[in-house]
């Protein structure tokens, strides 16, 4: 069991502008999450190898988030979502639209089978451009998100 460490929500009580209030600094953010997965291969929490295989995930230190890849959100009142991670990610809603219309007209239909699809409601965002990246080689490692095998 680990913590889930998301210091970059941008839904819930973080929305509208509110996560711009408690977010690091893209700076801070990448060395956060390096430390994070430094700490993770010292105490064998991960292996370099299946760090390599995974990716750096949107939670730090984490599992990687793939349920964009695996489908929708639908909330009380029939909206569906891309994403809970971001509200206005509206894709229809249920009572006006058949669910299975919607899903394979979404961008989460197109993800299917993929692993590790970063943060679509948080990259670029809350979550830097490119912090994937510069953790991956602060770390020695390659982000090669989908090569599991």
């Amino acid at each position: 069991m680990y913590a889930v460490v998301t210091p970059t929500m941008v839904s819930g009580r973080m929305k509208g502008d509110n996560w711009r209030t408690i977010t690091p600094s893209a700076r801070e953010l990448i060395k956060l999450y390096t430390d994070i997965y430094r700490y993770n291969v010292r105490t064998n929490l991960t292996s370099p190898d299946s760090l390599s295989c995974e990716g750096i995930s949107a939670y730090a230190g984490g599992r990687p988030c793939s349920q964009v890849a695996a489908g929708l959100y639908v909330t009380l009142n029939g909206i569906v979502l891309s994403c809970p991670g971001r509200e206005d990610f509206v894709l229809g809603n249920v009572w006006q639209m058949p669910l299975r219309d919607i899903w394979v007209a979404s961008d989460n239909y197109l993800r299917r089978g993929t692993f590790n699809c970063h943060c679509i409601a948080k990259d670029g965002l809350s979550i830097p451009r490119g912090l994937y990246e510069q953790v991956a080689k602060r770390l020695g490692v390659k982000d090669m998100q989908n090569a599991c095998g």
